[in-house]
């Protein structure tokens, strides 16, 4: 037999050949196998890594490791996000509350742009959103704003019983802006 048909010599051919088609697993080789380590559980898909039979370690996928981690510091800074929004309400109630008598004319020293032109809002707290999320005069277009100033028109009927430092334990409690914001729309429509 000569070095050309020794089957180390068909691994090579396949190996640098560009038009050999590549091996593929079988189905019940692409699936997730048992855990060697603890056997009768679950497979393992939670770490980017794919069990082949037979080999009993996981695979490593580079890029499903690299979502993975995308998506934990998403997560991580989603909760942030929701900690430092609540936060800033927190600080506008302290405002307003110091502010109260003086409202409008304290917005205006600050830079806060009310709208001219279009509908007013029907919240005294929506220009002072749109400030701070640099929306400004113009469109906001996720509406956002407009769900933070629902959240603290609803803080504001209650400030009697609820204290700015109260406010980011509150939004929790009732579920989030979203969900408070959600509640102030069918209470809107239910009185009208």
């Amino acid at each position: 037999m000569s070095d050309l048909e020794t089957p180390a010599a068909d691994m090579m051919r396949d190996q640098s050949s560009g038009d050999a088609t590549p091996e593929t697993l079988r189905l019940e080789e692409s699936q997730p196998g048992p855990d060697p380590d603890n056997p009768g559980t679950a497979p393992d898909t939670t770490l980017g890594h794919q069990r082949i039979a037979g080999l009993g370690s996981p695979v490593s996928d580079p890029v499903w490791d690299d979502a993975e981690r995308v998506f934990a510091e998403c997560c991580r800074l989603i909760g942030r996000l929701r900690e430092q929004t609540a936060r800033g309400l927190s600080l506008i109630a302290t405002h307003y509350l110091r502010e109260r008598h003086r409202w409008a004319d304290f917005l205006a020293e600050r830079g806060v742009v009310v709208p001219r032109y279009g509908p007013r809002p029907s919240s005294q707290f929506h220009a002072v959103c749109r400030h701070f999320l640099r929306v400004g005069a113009g469109g906001d277009r996720t509406g956002y704003a407009g769900k933070l100033a629902a959240v603290l028109d609803e803080w504001h009927r209650a400030h009697e019983t609820i204290s700015p430092e109260q406010l980011p334990v509150w939004i929790e409690a009732c579920g989030g802006i979203e969900h408070i914001y959600q509640a102030s729309r069918c209470a809107a429509t239910a009185a009208s």
